[in-house]
Protein backbone atom coordinates (compact mmCIF):
# COMPACT_ATOMS: atom_id res chain seq x y z
CA UNK A 1 0.00 0.00 0.00
CA UNK A 2 1.34 3.56 -0.82
CA UNK A 3 1.13 6.31 1.44
CA UNK A 4 -1.91 8.00 0.23
CA UNK A 5 -4.13 4.54 1.13
CA UNK A 6 -2.51 4.57 4.72
CA UNK A 7 -3.45 8.23 5.59
CA UNK A 8 -7.11 7.56 4.14
CA UNK A 9 -7.64 4.79 6.21
CA UNK A 10 -6.29 6.99 8.72
CA UNK A 11 -8.40 9.70 8.55
CA UNK A 12 -11.41 7.32 7.78
CA UNK A 13 -10.41 5.44 11.34
CA UNK A 14 -10.51 9.04 13.23
CA UNK A 15 -13.63 10.20 11.78
CA UNK A 16 -14.88 7.04 12.49
CA UNK A 17 -13.50 7.47 16.05
CA UNK A 18 -14.98 11.04 16.62
CA UNK A 19 -18.02 9.98 15.37
CA UNK A 20 -18.49 7.59 18.10
CA UNK A 21 -16.99 9.82 20.75
CA UNK A 22 -19.33 12.71 20.07
CA UNK A 23 -22.60 10.33 20.10
CA UNK A 24 -21.42 8.20 23.30
CA UNK A 25 -20.35 11.73 25.20
CA UNK A 26 -24.16 13.00 23.91
CA UNK A 27 -25.71 9.71 25.78
CA UNK A 28 -23.57 9.85 28.76
CA UNK A 29 -24.21 13.76 29.38
CA UNK A 30 -26.84 13.39 30.89
CA UNK A 31 -26.32 10.56 33.03
CA UNK A 32 -23.39 12.59 34.65
CA UNK A 33 -25.47 15.66 35.41
CA UNK A 34 -23.12 18.16 34.53
CA UNK A 35 -20.63 17.00 37.26
CA UNK A 36 -18.58 16.39 34.59
CA UNK A 37 -17.05 18.89 32.01
CA UNK A 38 -18.15 18.16 28.38
CA UNK A 39 -14.70 18.23 27.44
CA UNK A 40 -12.90 16.11 30.27
CA UNK A 41 -15.97 13.53 28.93
CA UNK A 42 -14.60 13.61 25.76
CA UNK A 43 -11.20 12.94 26.59
CA UNK A 44 -12.00 10.14 28.80
CA UNK A 45 -14.28 8.71 26.25
CA UNK A 46 -11.97 8.53 23.56
CA UNK A 47 -9.19 7.49 25.56
CA UNK A 48 -11.08 4.44 26.69
CA UNK A 49 -12.09 3.91 23.13
CA UNK A 50 -8.95 4.28 21.47
CA UNK A 51 -7.59 2.12 24.19
CA UNK A 52 -9.93 -0.56 24.30
CA UNK A 53 -9.88 -1.01 20.36
CA UNK A 54 -6.43 -1.59 20.48
CA UNK A 55 -6.17 -4.29 23.30
CA UNK A 56 -9.34 -6.14 21.15
CA UNK A 57 -7.34 -5.49 17.50
CA UNK A 58 -4.67 -7.01 19.19
CA UNK A 59 -6.61 -9.68 20.28
CA UNK A 60 -8.66 -11.29 17.01
CA UNK A 61 -5.29 -10.39 14.72
CA UNK A 62 -2.71 -11.93 17.46
CA UNK A 63 -0.81 -9.08 17.53
CA UNK A 64 1.50 -8.31 20.76
CA UNK A 65 0.78 -5.77 22.35
CA UNK A 66 3.88 -3.29 22.37
CA UNK A 67 4.35 -0.23 24.53
CA UNK A 68 4.65 2.51 21.81
CA UNK A 69 1.73 1.07 20.15
CA UNK A 70 -0.32 1.34 23.63
CA UNK A 71 1.65 5.06 23.36
CA UNK A 72 0.40 5.36 20.37
CA UNK A 73 -3.10 4.48 21.15
CA UNK A 74 -3.05 6.94 24.11
CA UNK A 75 -1.58 9.89 21.44
CA UNK A 76 -4.88 8.58 19.30
CA UNK A 77 -7.18 8.81 21.89
CA UNK A 78 -6.17 12.67 22.41
CA UNK A 79 -6.53 13.34 19.04
CA UNK A 80 -9.78 11.86 18.65
CA UNK A 81 -10.59 13.79 21.92
CA UNK A 82 -9.53 17.59 20.37
CA UNK A 83 -11.10 17.01 17.13
CA UNK A 84 -14.68 16.03 19.01
CA UNK A 85 -14.59 19.19 21.29
CA UNK A 86 -13.64 21.64 18.76
CA UNK A 87 -15.80 20.24 15.79
CA UNK A 88 -18.74 20.03 17.96
CA UNK A 89 -18.17 23.75 19.54
CA UNK A 90 -17.55 24.81 15.40
CA UNK A 91 -20.55 23.15 14.57
CA UNK A 92 -22.73 25.21 17.29
CA UNK A 93 -20.87 28.03 15.95
CA UNK A 94 -21.95 27.86 12.63
CA UNK A 95 -25.35 27.10 13.59
CA UNK A 96 -25.80 29.50 15.59
CA UNK A 97 -23.98 32.34 13.29
CA UNK A 98 -26.41 30.71 10.44
CA UNK A 99 -29.77 31.97 12.34
CA UNK A 100 -28.48 35.45 13.00
CA UNK A 101 -29.01 36.99 8.72
CA UNK A 102 -26.11 39.62 9.81
CA UNK A 103 -23.16 37.57 10.36
CA UNK A 104 -20.64 37.07 8.14
CA UNK A 105 -20.49 33.52 7.91
CA UNK A 106 -24.43 33.78 6.33
CA UNK A 107 -23.67 36.28 3.68
CA UNK A 108 -19.86 34.48 2.55
CA UNK A 109 -22.58 31.73 2.05
CA UNK A 110 -25.01 33.35 0.89
CA UNK A 111 -22.70 35.34 -2.14
CA UNK A 112 -21.20 31.06 -2.11
CA UNK A 113 -24.71 30.04 -3.15
CA UNK A 114 -25.12 32.82 -5.60
CA UNK A 115 -22.24 32.54 -7.44
CA UNK A 116 -22.70 28.68 -8.07
CA UNK A 117 -26.40 29.29 -8.92
CA UNK A 118 -24.63 31.47 -11.90
CA UNK A 119 -22.17 29.02 -12.94
CA UNK A 120 -24.28 26.67 -13.13
CA UNK A 121 -26.90 28.77 -15.21
CA UNK A 122 -24.03 29.49 -17.72
CA UNK A 123 -22.93 26.06 -18.11
CA UNK A 124 -26.40 24.97 -19.26
CA UNK A 125 -26.21 27.83 -21.57
CA UNK A 126 -23.47 26.59 -23.21
CA UNK A 127 -24.64 22.73 -23.05
CA UNK A 128 -27.61 23.97 -25.38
Amino acid sequence: MNIISYASSFLLAAYTLVLIVNTVVQWVKPVTWSKLPTNLLAFIVSVVLCLTLYFVLCAVFGITVIWYFVLAALVMGALVAIISTTQFDKLKEIATALQNSDSDLYKGLKTAIETFEKIGTFLKALGK
